[in-house]
């Protein structure tokens, strides 16, 4: 095994093969709370870890930070410890009409605008979510009356001039990122953040299941300017829609 950033041991997994991962540390609490007999297992860096249970299995909960390289650590030392389902429990902007704040974004597949899966596969390999976490999700949100939108995601190694807002300091944005919201739009992709794809391409290239449900803050056809009870909500739902998959995964076929 190698380096622990995660300063988690594997008796503290407790035989989990199911992991959801928010970004934040702060949302860790939040998901294994609706989940059973949540308890804190590690905080180091920003991976902090806790485990729960549903219906008597195992379940951890980590965040991974923000990124595709921060996310690739937690899924490989996740991975080493046994986890072999990783679902991404996150918040995203929406770049289609229709997508309201609240909604949930189900991810089929994810545009690789980030750099961290090429260590993993050439580009040309797809980042796709695995069929049977997707129906999951599809499920877990029916079950909670969440609105969601199925479909592919683009995820940037940035949060600025890869998303198309300009830098903060300058206000210059490369020539060639100019333009690409419409050009992402048009090709229907439904929202941008910054980890689904590393998380499919690690995962498919591994033999191991991912999939990725994400809260929707904000429309970028509307506005630019977050509200903080749009991202509660945000968070609540993708949170619900997560651990009732969570639920399903996490019991093996009959």
């Amino acid at each position: 095994m190698g380096v622990n950033h995660l300063g988690v041991e594997p008796a503290q997994l407790a035989g989990a093969t199911l992991a959801l991962l928010p970004g934040d540390p702060a949302r860790v609490g939040l998901i294994a709370a609706m989940l059973d007999d949540p308890a804190a297992v590690a905080e180091e860096r920003e991976f902090t870890t806790w485990r729960a249970t549903v219906s008597g299995r195992p379940v951890i909960v980590t965040s991974t930070g923000i990124g595709g390289p921060s996310l690739s650590i937690a899924v490989e030392e996740l991975a080493q410890l046994g986890v072999r389902t990783f679902v991404r429990v996150g918040t995203t902007g929406a770049i289609q009409e229709g997508i309201a704040p609240g909604d949930v974004v189900i991810t089929t597949g994810a545009v690789r605008l980030e750099g961290a899966s090429r260590h993993f596969a050439p580009l040309e390999y797809p980042a796709g979510a695995d069929f049977g976490v997707v129906g999951a999700l599809i499920e877990g949100a029916a079950a909670n009356d969440v609105p969601f939108h199925l479909g592919i995601t683009a995820s940037s190694d940035t949060f600025y001039p890869g998303q198309e807002r300009r830098d903060t300091y300058r206000g210059y944005l490369l020539p060639s990122l100019a333009g690409s919201l419409d050009t992402w739009r048009s090709l229907g992709v439904l929202n941008l953040e910054m980890e689904a794809a590393t998380l499919f391409v690690m995962c498919a290239s591994m033999g191991l299941r991912a999939g990725a449900v994400c809260g929707v803050i904000l429309n970028r056809l509307e506005t630019e300017s977050l509200s903080e009870g749009a991202k509660a909500m945000a968070e609540q739902n993708a949170a619900l829609v997560g651990t009732s998959a969570g639920a399903i995964l996490a019991t093996p076929a009959l």
